[in-house]
């Protein structure tokens, strides 16, 4: 976990570069009021189920999953 408060609203996975974009949109919405916990999973296998889970439950059981894909190769 890379941010988190007891007042979370949302938890928000990225992973690599869209982490960057978790934790700008983590900060904007904290300069709205509204603390969000940032979740930096590391490795997608194996993945922290049970850490996942426990910090989505932990902030009202809201979560959004930041994915992005970029193409390789030609």
């Amino acid at each position: 976990m890379i941010r988190s408060s007891d007042s979370d609203k949302l938890a928000i996975v990225g992973c690599g570069v869209t982490l960057h974009e978790a934790l700008k949109a983590a900060d904007e919405l904290a300069s709205l009021g509204v603390n969000v916990r940032v979740i930096d999973p590391f490795t997608i296998k194996p993945i922290d189920k049970a850490g996942i889970t426990a910090a989505v439950k932990a902030s009202g059981g809201k979560c959004i999953i930041v994915e992005d894909h970029y193409p390789e190769g030609e």
